[in-house]
């Protein structure tokens, strides 16, 4: 099994029934409970440390994106292109090989795009508003409904109505 396998499990075995988002102390007595190997050791320093360069780097993207906005806001760049040119954007390209058109991702530095590299991105982030915005809603209309049906057949929570009441997929057919 996996670390993340592991620690998946037994996180699920000892989440409170209800608890803080900042209450972190049960999650870290989950993970004090791990014993790792020498190799193990060096495996889970070694994929943490790439996670953590992928989230600077997500971190970055999200700073360059934020040069958008605050221009929206204030139409003033930044003063200073030696902490902000570096910064990426993601972009969504058509690109054209072999005779087969296709969409690649690409992140792009601020201080080395295009207009178009602006105006792919702009495109981008319009459709991930409306993805976001439409699966938010499915989300709400889907919490109102199951406590709707929660509340017409009484059942207090969600384990009572899942087991007892509510509608099963069947996944034979």
């Amino acid at each position: 099994m996996s670390l993340r396998d592991e620690l998946r499990n037994k996180l699920n075995n000892a989440r409170p029934e209800r608890y803080g988002e900042q209450e972190r102390d049960w999650v870290d007595d989950v993970a004090d409970e791990i014993n790792l190997g020498v190799e193990e050791l060096r495996t889970a320093a070694r994929d943490y440390v790439r996670n953590l360069a992928r989230d600077v780097e997500g971190k970055a993207t999200q700073a360059g994106n934020s040069l958008m906005r605050q221009f929206y806001r204030t139409g003033q760049l930044p003063l200073d292109w030696n902490v902000t040119g570096h910064l990426p954007i993601s972009v969504e390209n058509t690109v054209t090989n072999g005779g087969q058109v296709k969409t690649v991702k690409e992140r792009v530095k601020l201080a080395s795009a295009t207009a178009r590299d602006f105006e792919l991105w702009a495109e981008a982030e319009d459709r991930a508003r409306n993805r976001d915005f439409a699966a938010r809603g499915e989300a709400v209309q889907g919490a109102q409904m199951i406590a709707a049906q929660m509340r017409a057949t009484g059942a207090l929570t969600f384990a009572v109505w899942a087991q007892e009441f509510a509608p099963v997929e069947d996944l034979a057919a």
